[in-house]
């Protein structure tokens, strides 16, 4: 089942591109790879494996491991000492093919009488059920709904004024916000980029990616649900607390989330939020150090307190 999945993945990958040609030139362990444009293998020529994606694949010459067809047509004139498989499209061996195996998947075949088949020719009918891969999903989207509103509850319990604070800096402060998610979403990764041009700094490169940036995203998205909660929670007249805001956090997550559901749109949201809040959070630390703290002078013992 995952190679299945794996193998869907990577056709749709494929059939984005416009028209992709790879090939090493004529000669054995040669790979060739034609994505929505048609492949021909002369009668001279053998070749290693070659693959077609979205047009037709005319097998004239020696493939001596694989063939492979997806959403096209398989002609086969030659030799195909390995695999010939054939996925949503036909295959069509002529008068002289000479084919070791094949595999067919939501495929037809014709051969001609001339045409000879060594091995196997096995078919296979996949199915999609979508209702399979939308339950799969709701599950997914319910669990990670409920942990996003853990990690806002937590952030509101230990945190909660700089989360009040940092969501005000984005209703008041739009333009600084913007920036520091601009600084924040582009020299990070420069940063990480960079560092990987040396071998100490491969360990930082790698923490930004992986860890920094994510959790930062993370950070900004708590911010955003909690702000956005905050401004539902004022519209209808319920004041939320700015020490420990849990009801904003909730209910604006919650809401967050379920825009995410929208095709297309919703992700386009969830994920400009985070970098939105990121930004406010940044923005909030910057000053935070930029704030020097104000100490007051102790009070010799005995002495009385300034009146008022």
């Amino acid at each position: 089942m995952k190679r299945w999945i794996l193998l869907v993945l990577g056709t749709a990958m494929l059939a984005l591109l416009p028209s992709v040609a790879l090939a090493q030139g004529p000669g054995n362990g040669d790979f060739l790879l034609r994505v929505n444009s048609p492949l021909v293998v002369p009668p001279d020529d053998t070749v290693d494996t070659a693959m077609v994606v979205n047009a037709q694949g005319t097998f004239d010459g020696v493939i001596e491991n694989a063939a492979v067809v997806i959403n096209g047509t398989a002609v086969v004139n030659g030799v195909i000492n390995g695999d010939l498989t054939v996925i949503n499209g036909q295959a069509d061996l002529r008068d002289g093919a000479r084919v070791q195996n094949v595999a067919l998947v939501n495929s037809t075949i014709t051969q001609a009488p001339g045409a000879q088949v060594s091995g196997q020719v096995t078919r296979t009918t996949a199915s999609f059920n979508p209702w399979n891969f939308t339950a799969v999903w709701l599950v997914f989207w319910l669990g990670m709904t409920v942990l996003v509103v853990i990690g806002g509850l937590i952030f509101a319990a230990i945190g909660g004024r700089q989360l009040s604070a940092a969501g005000e800096f984005l209703a008041t402060r739009p333009g600084p916000v913007i920036l520091a998610a601009l600084i924040i979403g582009i020299g990070l990764p420069i940063l990480g980029i960079i560092a990987f041009a040396t071998v100490i700094g491969i360990p930082f490169g790698i923490a930004v990616f992986l860890v920094l940036l994510p959790a930062i995203w993370v950070i900004g998205y708590l911010v955003a649900g909690t702000t956005v909660g905050a401004a539902i929670l004022r519209a209808v007249g319920n004041r939320t607390s700015a020490e420990h805001p849990y009801l904003a956090s909730v209910v604006g997550l919650v809401i967050l989330q379920i825009i995410g559901l929208i095709p297309f749109l919703g992700g386009l949201v969830v994920s400009l939020a985070g970098i939105y809040g990121a930004g406010g959070a940044t923005l909030l630390a910057w000053h935070a150090f930029r704030t020097p703290r104000t100490r007051h002078p102790e009070r010799p013992a005995g002495a009385q307190a300034p009146a008022p």
